[in-house]
């Protein structure tokens, strides 16, 4: 939530696998917010929101995955407006929770 860049320094801003562990995810993505350009975008891989708890504790997870409507939500008290959400294909061996692909940007 303090990135070392200065305001409007990028962008794209690429979050894969990380949102679950992020603490304050307002904190951050005002920060993300901050650091766009105005016609910026961020692009989020991350996990479908799901129940295993145990992931706190063995893999140090904040977050149990997002939801479309908790990510457009929480983007948009930032200034970030979700564009797309969509489900990734799951592998058949696949041993954890299920992936989106989403995409936002700072302005409509």
């Amino acid at each position: 939530d303090q990135l070392p860049l200065s305001d409007d320094a990028i962008d794209v801003a690429i979050c894969c696998l990380v949102l679950h562990h992020v603490e304050d995810l307002d904190a951050a993505f005002r920060e993300i917010h901050r650091v766009l350009d105005s016609s910026g975008r961020v692009i989020i891989v991350d996990m479908l929101s799901h129940d295993r708890a145990e992931y706190r504790r063995s893999m140090g997870h904040v977050h149990l995955g997002f939801s479309q409507s908790m990510l457009e939500s929480r983007l948009g008290e930032a200034g970030i407006v979700l564009k797309s959400y969509t489900t990734l294909p799951l592998s058949p061996d696949a041993k954890g929770p299920g992936l989106f692909l989403a995409t936002a940007m700072t302005w409509e």
